[in-house]
């Protein structure tokens, strides 16, 4: 069975990191991008416990919730810490690229932390009517 690489791995083959330098996951962007996409996750989560965590038949089910969190937060902690060496975090006004051209940090924030802001806005809006429903 031969196996292909993917393009992103061929092209990181051949543009190895200049300097030599290792490049660590998660540094191109700032630490304060992280903590706020960490903080709105957290929010959404304290929201559904808040709403849902009284009722002894959803226990069971906002403890899987809360597990499953914990480690899509915790993953990247995980491989941020074991990486190999420390390399000096971004700037604030250091730009990100992607796939379909570069980012400012400010824009790589908004679309890295909008789903989960707006997943905590829309369950505080469903547990305000659900509450001063008729």
């Amino acid at each position: 069975m031969q196996t292909t690489k993917s393009q992103y791995e061929l092209k990181q083959d051949a543009e190895p990191a200049a300097n030599g330098a290792v490049v660590r996951p998660f540094t191109e962007i700032s630490r304060y991008v992280w903590r706020i996409f960490i903080a709105a996750w957290l929010l959404f989560v304290a929201i559904v416990i808040f709403l849902f965590g009284a009722r002894s038949e959803l226990v069971v089910t906002l403890g899987v919730v809360v597990m499953f969190v914990a480690m899509f937060l915790g993953a990247p902690i995980v491989l941020f810490r074991i990486s190999r060496r420390r390399l000096p975090q971004a700037k604030s006004d250091e730009h990100v690229e992607t796939y379909t051209g570069r980012l400012s940090q400010h824009e790589a924030l908004l679309q890295i932390a909008l789903l989960p802001f707006l997943l905590a806005l829309a369950m505080a809006v469903i547990g305000y009517l659900a509450m001063h429903a008729g």
